[in-house]
């Protein structure tokens, strides 16, 4: 009786030993597949507002007034790049409601030139991507991992009414 006692204490002991480095490796692998998310979000913000030069010192005097208003100036991201990247948010959902904030600036400061008519259609497509994602009725589609098809079975009335 003491050995079978003894053995099932050994069993369970073997079996903790497995699953605490197991369960470690797999929350700092979670802690740190977050900081990447968390980093590369920003990332993609930065090369969404943040001008760049084509050149160190092409240019010495910088208008940032200017620069941030329009994304076709100079100094700003190609358009192009711009839109990829504002597609790309489309998958940080844990950011949706900053991205929406975000965006909405965005597409209010660049309405006024009829050159960012490309960008400001693809942040609409991508604030309604957000809307429609965050629906309620969609979000047991989103538990179980299929993104696009809450998506997709939205109502395209709606869809077709925004655009």
């Amino acid at each position: 009786m003491l050995n079978n006692v003894l053995a099932i204490i050994g069993v369970i002991a073997a079996i903790f030993g497995i699953v605490i480095p197991i369960y470690k490796y797999l929350i700092d692998k979670s802690i740190r597949a977050k900081e990447l998310r968390f980093k590369t979000y920003h990332d993609l913000i930065k090369k969404l507002v943040q001008p760049e030069l084509l050149e160190k010192n092409s240019v010495p005097n910088i208008n940032k007034s200017n620069v941030y208003s329009n994304p076709r100036n100079i100094y700003g991201i190609m358009l192009d790049r711009q839109i990829g990247v504002i597609f790309e948010l489309r998958n940080y959902p844990e950011y949706f409601e900053v991205t929406k904030r975000i965006l909405f600036d965005l597409r209010s400061k660049w309405a006024n030139d009829s050159a960012n008519e490309r960008i400001i259609r693809e942040i609409k497509y991508t604030q309604f991507y957000m809307e429609t994602y965050m629906r309620k009725r969609f979000q047991l589609l989103r538990c179980l991992g299929f993104k696009q098809w809450a998506v997709a079975l939205s109502n395209k009335k709606t869809r077709a009414q925004k655009f």
